[in-house]
């Protein structure tokens, strides 16, 4: 009767787990709620983990944990196939780890940087017992998720760590879906200083105040030194960024270093520079 009871409690929870994580678009939220959820229905773990991927870096980060020193590992950046978490997120499948030794032996590949940052991350204790389960929508892994005891030997169950699928599980739509409503709200964001980039510098020269001015204004908005030449040779000059007019190449903005190595939001007013000397 009570295993009953305790199942219908955790399904209970799961359900109303699954209302809150769509309820939100915020990214730390989620994790939180995740966070939250986890750490009610697996009551003997003693420190909560969240691991997201960047496919900038290729690299898992830490983004989200309870019972650890967050600062230290922020430092943290997995590569696939490292450690436990990276092997979890190569191979897409839950790991339930029986003993110390098998724990060890997944850890074995850790950098030595990443180790001495976990280490400090976890308070210098050695783990007992663990599991960690994939992040995973549309046969995309995002992240994973460990759940770890620092007192007993195998303590958890693989019951244990399909309740903590089903978080990950329901988790991976949310964490999608907030990664889309942020890119969303970046390039909308990205659109509008685009906008009010490209009507300073239109201003500039309706007023007649000529490619100096331009020059001088780009400048201060990327933090770089910027000049305008019109006899460069654009195969021989990695830092030069071609004014176009139509086919026509009319001259080129040399710039202090590779056009790629700009922000995003510096390279828009790289271009809108160029395309108001070009008028």
């Amino acid at each position: 009767m009570a295993h009953n009871m305790i199942n219908i409690y955790k399904t209970n929870k799961l359900l109303e787990m699954n209302k809150i994580l769509n309820q939100s678009l915020k990214l730390e939220e989620i994790l939180h709620n995740v966070i939250v959820a986890a750490k009610e229905l697996i009551d003997v773990s003693d420190v909560l983990l969240i691991y997201l991927y960047d496919n900038v870096e290729n690299k898992l980060k830490f983004a989200k944990g309870e019972g650890v020193n967050q600062e230290k590992l922020k430092k943290v950046a997995f590569s696939p196939g490292e450690s436990i978490t990276g092997k979890v997120f190569i191979e897409k499948k839950p790991k339930l780890f029986t003993s110390e030794q098998e724990i060890d032996d997944y850890m074995g590949n850790m950098t030595e940087e990443n180790y001495r940052h976990y280490y400090e991350g976890v308070k210098r204790r050695k783990i007992k017992s663990m599991f960690c389960v994939p992040i995973i929508n549309k046969d995309r892994c995002l992240g994973v998720v460990a759940v770890n005891n620092y007192n007993q030997n195998g303590v958890f169950t693989k019951e244990d760590m399909q309740v903590i699928e089903v978080v990950a599980g329901q988790s991976a739509i949310a964490i999608d879906n907030a990664h889309v409503y942020s890119h969303l709200k970046e390039k909308n964001r990205l659109l509008k200083q685009s906008i009010t980039i490209h009507n300073r510098f239109y201003q500039l020269i309706i007023e007649g105040r000529g490619i100096k001015k331009v020059i001088s204004m780009l400048e201060r908005m990327i933090s770089s030194t910027a000049e305008f030449y019109t006899d460069v040779n654009l195969e021989d000059a990695a830092n030069a960024f071609p004014i176009r007019r139509g086919d026509d190449i009319l001259g080129a903005l040399l710039l202090e270093r590779p056009f790629q190595s700009f922000s995003e939001m510096d390279q828009i007013a790289i271009e809108q520079a160029s395309l108001s000397i070009a008028l």
